[in-house]
């Protein structure tokens, strides 16, 4: 460390404290948990030479990287940012906490190029919330972010934090390191060091917000290449739908809701190519056979998909267990995904995991529905997630119509697609491939009677998987 690091740390630590910069008493974070100590360096604004001396220290972690651009954190990194970049002359990004409703509504203020690398400035770190919501809107607009520098780590599991999502974090000075500067200058007595340090070591792992967990769960989902979420998958099957998907260049499930097991096969033949699941409701079915069965196991292997049993599953779990394994339709035989409805709790999954738990069988639980007039509360949403987490070596995805919150693993199923947004006069409701995909976070595509009900299913589900894998890639790209 050069001597006018040193020199300037101990200084710039007791000008803090003597402007109100750094307090104690009893006071509630971003995380909403108590702290005995506080951070206030929005107050530099006030004193340039204490400003320019907080910039000088940053620069010094910052001298010896590479970037092309400094972003700060708003609001309290951006005047921090703002003296590097003039004394510096690096060009400096704004990002807004909120989009303008006028104008070119941007979150984003600067001059800048995909690809290029931007440096974040931070005053205080935590959980390091901050910055991984800045570098999302950053990374978003193409930027590369692998670097930022922070005036003070609270030494609370931030750098870690930011670290695992690919962002080398760098401080001048840490919580212990000011406390020791504080004792040795008597501007706190030794009870005062004390309990903050074993306030410190009861917090040491501060975890992030729920709102920053939904951001980098969402985020990393929707903007990550299947291959890419295929090695995140934990479970099996997953990794093997993800695969396939990106292999054959479809996200596109066609539904055949036939009564016909001749019907059935026709079309898994001719649509087989174009999909990446057939989905089956294999008890309408009025001629059903093991033949059909078998025909329909070959022809899974000859085009390369997965068969899908839209069973929905919803009783108790040893009548689920006997439903999905035996009886004439024996579905654990050759079904790789079932849906269920958690309605009747976590028996229902545990029924179907005794009767078919193993790598190439899952099942896909039904979250929300498409239909009008569903009975699919916030509530009921948010308990079936949490339901379907508990079994994350079963459950591979949800049956939804939003972006709920789930790992990048985890695979989102949208009914209710046509390629002309409509209803029909039973209560189904419709919306587009691109509207399922990029709004309402789909990644696979679940289509019925908008493809079997056309005068040319394999035209129109060409037509199908264009359109969904099109938009799935739009979204990879934003």
């Amino acid at each position: 460390m050069s001597d006018f690091v040193n020199t300037n740390l101990e200084k710039c630590t007791l000008e803090l404290f003597n402007i109100g910069a750094i307090k104690f008493g009893e006071f509630v974070l971003k995380s909403g948990i108590k702290s005995p100590i506080y951070f206030d360096l929005r107050l530099i604004i006030s004193f340039p030479e204490l400003l320019k001396m907080v910039a000088d220290l940053i620069w010094e972690k910052m001298k010896n990287k590479k970037f092309d651009h400094i972003c700060g954190v708003p609001y309290t990194a951006l005047p921090i940012s703002t003296v590097v970049s003039v004394q510096h002359n690096y060009p400096m990004i704004i990002r807004r906490k909120e989009m303008k409703s006028y104008g070119t509504k941007k979150l984003i203020e600067g001059n800048y190029s995909a690809g290029e690398k931007c440096l974040i400035v931070e005053d205080v770190i935590v959980s390091g919330s901050s910055v991984i919501e800045t570098a999302q809107v950053l990374r978003k607009e193409k930027l590369c972010i692998t670097d930022a520098v922070v005036f003070l780590d609270r030494e609370q599991g931030g750098l870690k934090n930011l670290e695992k999502n690919g962002i080398n974090t760098e401080s001048v000075l840490s919580i212990y390191e000011v406390l020791n500067i504080l004792v040795k200058h008597e501007k706190i007595d030794a009870d005062t060091f004390t309990k903050t340090v074993a306030y410190l070591k009861s917090y040491s792992e501060v975890s992030f917000s729920k709102a920053t967990r939904a951001l980098l769960k969402d985020q990393s989902r929707i903007n990550m290449p299947l291959m890419e979420r295929a090695k995140a998958a934990t479970n099996p099957l997953a990794q093997r739908l993800l695969t396939l998907m990106d292999r054959k260049k479809s996200n596109l499930c066609v539904a055949v809701d036939t009564q016909s097991s001749v019907e059935l096969i026709s079309m898994a033949e001719k649509l087989g190519p174009y999909i990446c699941l057939l989905k089956t409701h294999i008890d309408i079915i009025d001629d059903f056979s093991k033949e059909t069965i078998q025909k329909l196991k070959e022809l899974s292997e000859k085009h390369d998909f997965l068969l899908f049993e839209d069973r929905k599953f919803a009783d108790i779990g040893n009548t689920v267990k006997m439903q999905y394994k035996g009886g004439v339709h024996n579905i654990c035989d050759w079904a790789h995904l079932v849906t269920a409805h958690p309605v009747a709790g976590p028996g229902v999954l545990q029924g179907l995991c005794k009767a078919g738990l193993r790598d190439d069988r899952g099942c896909v639980i039904i979250a929300e529905m498409s239909s009008s007039g569903n009975l699919n509360t916030p509530a009921y949403i948010e308990d079936s997630i949490k339901i379907g987490n508990s079994f994350g070596g079963f459950v591979i995805g949800y049956v939804c119509q939003s972006s709920i919150d789930v790992d990048a693993g985890v695979i989102l199923f949208t009914p209710g697609v046509s390629l002309d947004a409509s209803s029909d006069s039973l209560g189904q409701q419709y919306v587009t491939p691109e509207t399922a995909v990029n709004e309402k976070g789909a990644d696979v595509v679940i289509v019925g009677r908008g493809i079997t009900g056309s005068e040319n299913p394999v035209e129109r589900a060409e037509q199908y998987r264009k359109r969904c894998y099109d938009a799935l890639c739009k979204r990879f790209e934003s």
